[in-house]
């Protein structure tokens, strides 16, 4: 399992341990960073839109709730596709 990286001191850190990147695949790293980076951007677009649908502009991104896709993690399962 990967997720996004967290800084040493991070409280999550010991519960969920340092990331474990496999070396036989190059370039796995950087695209699962992207993706979180991507994703987390969308999720927090969509979670805008729902506040200022339900009248509460803003109260997502005052809230500190964005943390939360900052614990985000996945389960690659025969990686890469069709192998």
């Amino acid at each position: 399992m990967v997720g996004r990286e967290l800084p040493a001191g991070d409280p999550h850190l010991p519960h969920w341990g340092p990331n474990v990147w496999p070396a036989e695949r190059p370039g796995f790293r950087e695209a699962t960073l992207a993706l979180y980076d991507t994703l987390g951007a969308m999720a927090n677009t969509l979670l805008e839109a729902c506040a200022l649908y339900l009248g509460e502009e803003g109260a997502y991104r005052n809230s500190g709730a964005g943390r939360i896709a900052d614990y985000a993690c996945r389960k690659f399962v025969g990686w890469p596709p069709g192998r």
